[in-house]
């Protein structure tokens, strides 16, 4: 394979970790259907950053262009819920069906782009990253979701429900389970090469601690390498939502039961 320098820029380093490849191996040591498979994938990824690259996030800008771009309306993935190259996070107890909510919102995106059955998307590809739900359970409520949509039909209404696929199913809804992960230390590398391969409109991880890997959430110098991986990956790949457990507050619980309002 003849590399362009630009070529060379972009060869992931994934590559040189897991073949231990260089630009002066010889590419066809490897059989050709592994050949073939990295070559797409590095076609896929180059094309991606080349797209990126168009954006010049260091041009210095004047007044003139700022109030331009202020009079263009905004760019929603999710009409008045998801802006592109954004991240949005949404936090809540335990059990409160955030990741329910956003899964069916990846469901709804890719059968009739919309979300919730209210907001409309620009994109019909969404990918939801579980990593502390079991699948077996993720999977059980996506069929529930699908029956709703009509994905699944009952043949048999009298007796014991048996299902069986009602319709082409949409090929825009895309999960992954790999539990628990570093998302700084593995998120720069693997996941950057899925959302190279899937190309989703917008990307939900449930849930932030499952992303943390021991680091403190509290505390910024632990927190601020997630919040600069989040921000980029938002703005080079797609935009994110990323779900949250809130810390429960038995005092402030108790009080808003039994407390008058005016106390």
């Amino acid at each position: 394979m003849n590399w362009t320098p630009e070529q060379k820029a972009a060869f992931p380093g994934w590559l040189y970790r897991t073949y231990g490849l260089s630009f002066s191996d010889d590419y066809r040591t490897l059989d050709p259907e592994e050949q073939w498979s990295h070559e797409e994938e590095f076609e896929n990824s180059f094309a991606a950053q080349q797209k990126r690259r168009q954006f010049d996030p260091w041009k210095v800008q004047g007044i003139e262009e700022m109030l331009t771009k202020a009079e263009e309306p905004w760019k929603y993935v999710i009409d008045e819920v998801l802006l592109d190259q954004s991240a949005l996070m949404q936090s809540g107890k335990p059990h409160s069906m955030k990741s329910l909510g956003w899964l069916a919102s990846c469901l709804g995106t890719a059968i009739d782009q919309k979300v919730w059955n209210r907001y409309p998307t620009t994109v019909n590809r969404a990918l939801f990253i579980e990593t502390e739900d079991p699948e077996q359970v993720v999977a059980k409520r996506v069929q529930q979701l699908a029956k709703g949509y009509g994905l699944l039909k009952n043949t048999n209404p009298d007796g014991i429900p048996q299902w069986q696929l009602a319709k082409k199913l949409p090929s825009g809804f895309r999960f992954i389970r790999p539990g628990p992960f570093d998302l700084v230390k593995d998120g720069g590398g693997f996941l950057k090469r899925i959302l190279d391969r899937e190309k989703p409109g917008f990307m939900v991880l449930s849930t932030l601690q499952g992303l943390l890997a021991g680091r403190d959430w509290k505390e910024q110098k632990d927190m601020s390498p997630v919040n600069s991986l989040i921000v980029s990956l938002a703005h080079d790949y797609c935009p994110i939502v990323l779900i949250s457990h809130s810390p429960q507050d038995t005092a402030s619980e108790t009080c808003g039961r039994h407390c008058d309002a005016g106390s």
